[in-house]
């Protein structure tokens, strides 16, 4: 899944540069629409960012959760064995 938000991000990235340069070139009523657009597609991105950082969040926390449960089951080993 990560790497099609990378695709997806990148691919909205792409769209609000072409939006930009777009606009240079829009009449008025062009240009109202395109700031509309390119409003948008800025939410979307940051939503994007928020949903790929939360998912890098949830990935490092289950990693670490990971290894407490590994410490805990070590730790309970060495005390079965008597090493403790």
């Amino acid at each position: 899944m990560s790497e099609h938000l990378d695709k997806a991000n990148h691919d909205l990235q792409f769209a609000s540069d072409e939006l930009r340069l777009a606009i240079r070139h829009a009449t008025a009523v062009e240009s109202l629409l395109l700031l509309s657009i390119i409003e948008q597609v800025s939410k979307s991105i940051s939503s994007l960012n928020a949903l790929i950082a939360a998912r890098e969040v949830d990935t490092d926390a289950g990693i670490d959760a990971e290894a407490d449960r590994c410490s805990s089951h070590i730790d309970a080993t060495d005390m079965i064995g008597g090493r403790a």
